[in-house]
């Protein structure tokens, strides 16, 4: 049965002259009341069991005036030393009769029907006496220590809503007589002279009544729970809720019970795990989704800005968006950046093997250097070639418009594209259509330059704007040569005749004539010139001339060849003795000039380009 525990109060009461009847305040009272007899039996053999409890003191009451349906009661025995070995009666609503002096009650189905109890009579301010067919769960067979046997009566009033307990002792050491005899057909137990006792409550500093320990257990609501290692029944006596081998035991987070700090079975409570979904919590940390909310345990969310589920860090990472730099990860793929180093999402760099950040292929584009032809693009400068066309890297070549590949500047230079005009970038002369680079820029022709550009035919000269050029330089017109001739692509000298006389000195009497040897020579246009050897020795030879006239050297041509005149060919326009020399000879002078006169002698050279 469930009995009130509570420490004793005064019981109040108000004693009416006329009747002695007590009536109670509508609170609960514990008094100790005399009691004068108790018997007990047991019958193995057949099993009947009897009781009778007979308490007669003042003190006997039960509240205000009752009807037959108020009352309700129960007689509960119990060994001192061993309270665990407890007898309950109930005797349930309602009574027989009642009145303003007894209450009654009967059962005529005892042992069976609502209660064992059989009969049981309240007279107020007098006595209280319960007989029964049964034992309530005590165990006569064993006698009960020196601590001795306790009754307790507790009445339940519904008219005023009181509880009353009436309580006495039998013990030996309070003068009472006890007899417990073990018989062949069972056993029994008597008691007599009892005496008044505090009925037992949760604070008596006592095992007793249903406590499982000092102060504690009990089916009852009125004493606290047990703490570990204190002595229980069941796992209700436990603060822990876990009884084991007759003691409580200290909560642990796999008993099955919602114990010690947990805020739910076993989870919660900061030293078990997390509560899951729905689960009873205070705080965020009693959840294994750190989301506490009205008490429960809330789901899980890529947006609670708690690190929860599968995430790596708060809100992200796992099945949730991917985190930024700096925050925790597992694997690459919990990253924005897609790189976890050391369980960390490291800053996008541009040789991670990753595509992220700017990039827009693997490790290029964007704020790294330009993807490879056929990489991803966006714009152009994501490219090496800085043409992008459908998001696709183009090849450089040299008319996409951009400076890419060797050239040095837009679709020029480098040896693969045409040459730069004046005013681009350029590496070397060779980048240049005027063929010279100076200062990394391509420089406008000049006639001084040293290089063959602009319009010239050949280095600095000829074209429209140089001078003319000079012998063997290359040349397009005549115009360009200092010797306006220009022939298979080169300045030459022009086709030219050359005419040279030669006058001997006069002879003398006994003194002949002679021609003046050495050489003389004669200039065409510059750089073209011939020279030749004039005759020499005496002019008296008969059509001959000692030494004729003959080529010396010649420039700018590439052959000069002379003919006529004194040349040795034995023709002279004069005839003149001796005998035998032809009419050739007939313009040379009479012989007599190489004594007393003089001679002249044409030569014409022919030079040819």
């Amino acid at each position: 049965m469930n009995k009130l525990k509570i420490p004793a109060v005064l019981t109040l009461a108000v004693a009416v002259a006329t009747t002695s009847v007590w009536l109670a305040a509508s609170w609960a009272t514990d008094v100790g009341v005399v009691g004068t007899r108790l018997a007990l039996s047991h019958n193995t053999k057949t099993g009947r069991q009897t009781v009778t409890s007979v308490q007669k003191d003042a003190d006997v009451h039960v509240g205000a005036a009752p009807g037959a349906f108020d009352l309700s009661a129960a007689l509960e025995i119990y060994y001192v030393d061993t309270p665990a070995n407890d007898g309950s009666l109930l005797m349930p609503s309602p009574f027989a009769s009642t009145n303003v002096k007894t209450a009654k009650y009967r059962n005529t189905l005892a042992p069976g029907g609502p209660s064992p109890v059989k009969s049981a009579l309240i007279q107020y301010g007098k006595l209280a006496r319960v007989t029964a067919s049964g034992l309530g769960g005590l165990d006569l067979s064993t006698p009960p220590g020196p601590g001795g046997i306790v009754t307790v009566l507790t009445i339940n009033n519904a008219a005023d809503s009181s509880t009353h307990r009436m309580c006495s002792l039998y013990s030996a050491a309070s003068g009472s007589i006890v007899q417990h005899k073990a018989l062949a057909t069972g056993y029994r137990l008597t008691a007599r002279r009892g005496v008044d006792v505090v009925c037992p409550n949760c604070a008596d500093g006592k095992q007793n009544g249903d406590e499982t320990d000092v102060d504690c257990g009990g089916p009852g609501a009125g004493c606290s729970r047990c703490d570990t290692g204190d002595g229980c029944s069941v796992a209700g006596d436990c603060t822990s809720g876990v009884c084991t081998a007759g003691l409580c035991q200290a909560p642990t987070c796999v008993d099955t019970v919602e114990n010690g700090t947990e805020t739910d079975v076993d989870c919660g409570g900061g030293s078990c795990p997390g509560c899951a979904q729905g689960e009873d919590c205070s705080i965020g940390s009693d959840c294994s989704g750190g989301v506490c909310s009205g008490g429960a345990c809330q789901p899980e969310s890529c947006t609670d800005t708690v690190e929860n589920g599968d995430e790596t860090d708060v809100d992200c990472g796992g099945s949730c968006t991917d985190c930024a730099d700096g925050d925790d990860c597992a694997l690459a793929g919990d990253c924005q950046s897609g790189v976890c180093t050391g369980n960390v999402c490291q800053v996008p760099v541009c040789s991670d093997g990753v595509k992220n950040g700017s990039e827009t292929a693997i490790d290029c584009g964007g704020s790294c250097t330009g993807c490879a032809d056929g990489g991803a693009c966006g714009v152009g400068s994501d490219c090496q070639s800085g043409v992008c066309t459908g998001n696709v890297c183009q090849a450089a070549t040299c008319a996409d418009g951009v400076k890419n590949a060797v050239e040095t500047d837009t679709d020029c230079g480098g040896g693969t594209c045409p040459d730069c005009p004046a005013g681009d970038d350029c590496l070397a002369s060779s980048d240049c259509t005027s063929g010279v680079c100076t200062g990394n820029v391509c420089q406008t022709p000049t006639c001084s330059d040293g290089v063959k550009n602009g319009s010239e035919s050949d280095v600095d000269c000829g074209g429209a704007s140089c001078g003319d050029c000079a012998l063997n330089k290359v040349c397009s017109v005549n115009g360009d040569c200092l010797t306006n001739f220009c022939t298979g692509g080169h300045c030459k000298c022009p086709s030219q005749l050359f005419t040279f006389q030669v006058n001997s000195n006069s002879g003398g009497l006994f003194d002949s004539a002679e021609w003046p040897g050495g050489t003389t020579s004669q200039n065409g246009p510059t750089g073209c010139s011939i020279t030749i050897n004039r005759p020499n020795n005496n002019i008296d030879q008969v059509c001959a001339i000692a030494a004729p006239f003959s080529v010396n050297g010649f420039a700018g041509y590439s052959s000069c060849a002379g003919t006529g005149g004194e040349d040795g060919d034995g023709c002279q326009p004069v005839s003149c003795p001796p005998a035998g020399i032809g009419s050739c000879c007939s313009g040379r002078p009479s012989c007599s000039a190489a004594l007393n006169g003089s001679g002249t002698a044409r030569y014409f050279v022919q030079c040819n380009p």
